[in-house]
């Protein structure tokens, strides 16, 4: 790897970044829990799926964000590329997800 990837604030700056994602992802689960439990029937009603989606998102994109800052620290080249491919991915995943049910729920409020 370069010089400039196997830096310590490099690593340190990717695995804050993922430290606070991954709080983000447990404020997500906590809003989503206050929901569920005001309306219990609508659990399963498309914003309910979307904070559930958003949570999930931020834990897999935190997740491999301190698994790159890890990589980094460490200099180990196959955890930084696998680290890259799988929030990359995830992103990709679960912000299709998060389009539609946001479209469903803007579809939902109109109608």
């Amino acid at each position: 790897m370069s010089e400039y990837f196997t830096s310590t604030p490099a690593a340190i700056l990717f695995a804050g970044l993922g430290a606070a994602t991954l709080s983000r992802s447990v404020v997500l689960s906590m809003r989503r829990r206050r929901f569920v439990r005001a309306r219990p029937a609508d659990h399963e009603r498309p914003i309910g799926t979307l904070l559930l989606v958003r949570s999930i998102r931020a834990a897999l994109v935190g997740g491999a964000l301190v698994a790159l800052g890890a990589g980094i620290l460490s200099s180990i080249d196959w955890l930084v590329i696998l680290a890259l491919i799988i929030g990359a991915e995830e992103l990709l995943e679960t912000s299709v997800m998060a389009a539609a049910l946001r479209d469903e729920v803007a579809r939902r409020s109109t109608a």
